[in-house]
Parts: structure tokens; sequence; C-alpha cells
């Protein structure tokens, strides 16, 4: 997966597992690494708007009164997906829970946020 050097992610001039912590720290350096399709209005807008990068990582657990569970997923040597959900512990709630779906691509040996989702 993504932590293990040899992964195909993590070939090459830039390592995924080198990239990932520095997109989820570094403001200006996440905003150099955004590259949506022309007609992707939305993906920027989200990426510039959401500020809890921190959740890009993979895990399970309860935080804050949610359930949630993150994982990585369709890892290949260009391109490596991501999916966050979370939902209420008490399911009495009135809420019903939230998710991020993100798509990251190697493009000219360099990591880019190329697909963004918030739900909920």
């Amino acid at each position: 997966v993504i932590v293990t050097r040899t992964s195909p992610c993590n070939q090459g001039d830039e390592a995924f597992m080198d990239f990932i912590p520095k997109f989820r720290k570094d403001k200006a350096f996440r905003n150099s690494r955004l590259k949506f399709a022309a007609d992707d209005e939305m993906g920027p807008q989200m990426a510039r708007m959401f500020d809890n990068w921190s959740l890009v990582k993979a895990g399970k657990g309860v935080s804050d009164g949610c359930k949630y569970y993150a994982t990585w997923y369709n890892v290949s040597a260009d391109e490596v997906c991501f999916k966050y959900e979370d939902w209420p512990a008490d399911p009495n709630a009135d809420w019903g829970g939230s998710g991020i779906y993100a798509r990251f691509r190697r493009i000219d040996g360099k990591w880019y946020l190329t697909g963004l989702q918030i739900a909920g």
C-alpha cells in the first residue's frame, strides 16, 4: 500500500509517501499541486475551501462522536485514490454523515490532486 517503499506509487522521482505528508500540512505546496480538468468547476473551489487535510490518511475509529473509516484504493504507479466516510456514533442523530473522495495522479513525475468530492 502507500506506506511501503516498494509500492508502485512510491517509485520514480517523487514517492507518494513523501508527497502526501507535505500535501496535508503545507497550504502553499498543496495549492501548487492542484490540477483539475478544465470543466471541473467545483473541484478547485472545494480544494481551496477544505481545511481539514489531516483526515487524508487511512484509519478507522471514533472521534468527536463520529465513527469514521478511511482507506487508500486503486493504488498504482500513476494513480492513488482515497475515501473517507464518517457517521454519527449515536443512531438517533439528526445528521447522516459525510464523505471525502480524492484522486491523486502522477503527472510529469510529480503527484497532484486531480479530483475531489466532498459530501455531507
